[in-house]
């Protein structure tokens, strides 16, 4: 953690937001103020961070996007925009960034994420492919990606014999000719 940044977090750690948001960021031009405008990335993702815990889903993205824009390794602000997007009831988009994330670095827990971005779109089958390739260290990790997996597997299985009634169901009905 830079120390210029040590006043910020002890307030965040306060419950202060709104002043770490205040010493961050100015208000009429939308720019990072002096000192933290020396380090970009580290000062729009605290931004992006106070936002998403204020529930302010888009400055939140806007502010991760900027972070990301400063260090194109981030693949932490990657996350957090999926995450916002996921929580705004948008999976494709939470997918895109988490893809992009994964091809940076193909943590486990973006695994688990994308997996979930997938089963929420109904795309339980991609689902189910990137809860397999999630290891196994994490004990926490491994319990929630089973009951994921379990839940993924009967899904697609309900989906699947619905389809085949309803191609049998089709093919009853057409008119002969």
């Amino acid at each position: 953690m830079s120390d210029q940044f040590s006043e910020i977090h002890k307030l965040r750690r306060a419950g202060n937001n709104n002043a770490a948001l205040s010493m961050l960021l100015n208000k009429k031009t939308g720019r990072i103020k002096r000192p933290y405008n020396s380090d970009l990335n580290h000062a729009w993702y605290t931004v992006g961070d106070i936002y998403y815990n204020c529930y302010k889903y888009d400055n939140a993205i806007h502010a991760f996007k900027k972070a990301f824009r400063n260090w194109s390794g981030d693949i932490e602000a990657l996350w957090a925009i999926a995450n916002c997007y996921s929580d705004l009831g948008k999976p494709w988009l939470a997918k895109y960034y988490l893809e992009k994330a994964v091809g940076l670095n193909e943590k486990d827990e973006l695994r688990y994420d994308l997996g979930n971005a997938f089963f929420d779109m109904g795309r339980y089958h991609d689902a189910i492919t990137q809860y397999k390739k999630v290891g196994n260290k994490d004990k926490q990790l491994t319990k929630l990606v089973r009951s994921n997996l379990k839940k993924a597997e009967k899904l697609l299985k309900e989906s699947a014999r619905l389809t085949s009634r309803t191609s049998i169901k089709t093919k009853r009905t057409k008119p002969k000719k």
